[in-house]
């Protein structure tokens, strides 16, 4: 009984945090057949500045994401920013099921959100923002390119090519168990073929029977919704986005190679003004301190560390670029409108999408 009533005292402990500074209120929006549960929080400071859209990572997160968000929600509040954040499909008081989504079905839902948010509160294009985790690299910029309903963007530990991220997270937990160089190189082989596996769209009955010697299977939805998405790659969903964009990446990120994609975005991005790149010290691939957080897969043990730690939780040189940003960038995409429509987003995730992993907990 304790264990299941510990999430859900984490969450109120860390909810509570931001009663205070915002009023908050439950709205539907649908996209498609989904009916999606959000929250609307705003400010008690006044009339919003802006409102950011929270885009989710990878599994089945609620508006809140175990309670991360409201971390970063009360500055934002504080700052005369309103949020915008919902359950996704299948979780909590949503409809329909997140594991039947492509990323373009993501994307789809981010725009709804979007157009439902403006039509509600009278947003313009440009008070409008997007703050993606993760896996939302492979949705965020894509929503935003040539796109008047988003002005501005935050991504937080995004990588561009979901194959070569998986890779890289399987590689990079293997080393941190002292695995020898030698069973990596196996390792990898192997991969290689999962990947011809994959690249042939078995059924889920050949799956289970090319890995019944592994010791955790998927299930069928997660096996058909990573065969709808092993593809993608956001690199060309950079190109041609104007908005002013932050890419926050954690020094300690132990699930996406971030040098892979600074180099890249910045070559994308070459001699635009638009985009600022910060590789944040000592934070993990959810922007939390690394010396207490740094986990490719967090349970409970983390959750609690959470709940006690609250703000502190956090890599403090997030904070500080994040407020220096917004408090200059943003405020002058909302006040000093681009002449043209196209926008900017930068955004993404981190998928564990080798064929013997399994979902876990999702901390952003």
């Amino acid at each position: 009984m304790i264990k299941l009533l510990l999430p859900f005292l984490i969450i109120l402990v860390l909810a509570l945090t931001v009663i205070d500074v915002a009023e908050a209120k439950r709205v539907v929006f649908q996209n498609g057949e989904d009916s999606l549960s959000g929250h609307y929080l705003v400010p008690t400071s006044g009339k919003p500045r802006a409102v950011i859209l929270f885009v989710h990572g990878d599994g089945p997160l609620g508006y809140d994401a175990h309670g991360y968000y409201p971390l970063i929600w009360t500055r934002l509040l504080k700052q005369g920013f309103a949020i915008f954040s919902w359950d996704k499909p299948g979780v909590g008081k949503s409809t329909g099921n997140w594991l039947a989504q492509s990323m373009k079905g993501r994307q789809k839902e981010v725009q709804s959100a979007i157009t439902f948010i403006r039509n509600s509160y009278g947003y313009s294009g440009d008070q409008v923002g997007l703050l993606g985790f993760s896996q939302a690299g492979w949705v965020v910029p894509a929503v935003a390119n040539n796109n008047s309903d988003v002005g501005f963007v935050v991504g937080v530990g995004f990588a561009l090519d979901w194959l070569q991220q998986s890779w890289y997270l399987t590689r990079v937990r293997m080393e941190n168990q002292g695995v020898h160089p030698d069973v990596i190189d196996e390792a990898y082989a192997s991969h290689v073929k999962d990947l011809k596996f994959l690249r042939q769209e078995h059924s889920y009955d050949d799956y289970r029977k090319r890995y019944a010697h592994t010791s955790e299977l998927m299930s069928e939805a997660r096996y058909q919704f990573i065969l709808r998405n092993f593809r993608v790659n956001a690199t060309s969903d950079y190109i041609g986005l104007t908005q002013p964009i932050l890419l926050l990446l954690g020094d300690k990120d132990l699930n996406v190679d971030i040098l892979n994609t600074k180099e890249v975005v910045e070559k994308l991005t070459e001699g635009q003004q638009n985009i600022q790149i910060s590789i944040i010290k000592n934070a993990t691939h959810g922007m939390l301190n690394a010396k207490h957080f740094n986990q490719q897969t967090p349970g409970l043990s983390f959750l609690l560390r959470l709940m006690w730690q609250g703000e502190k939780a956090v890599a403090p040189e997030f904070y500080m670029v994040l407020d220096e940003w917004l408090s200059h960038t943003a405020d002058s995409a909302v006040s000093h409108p681009s002449a043209n429509s196209k926008r900017v987003v930068i955004n993404g995730d981190v998928q564990k999408i080798s064929l013997t992993d399994c979902y876990t907990i999702d901390i952003p």
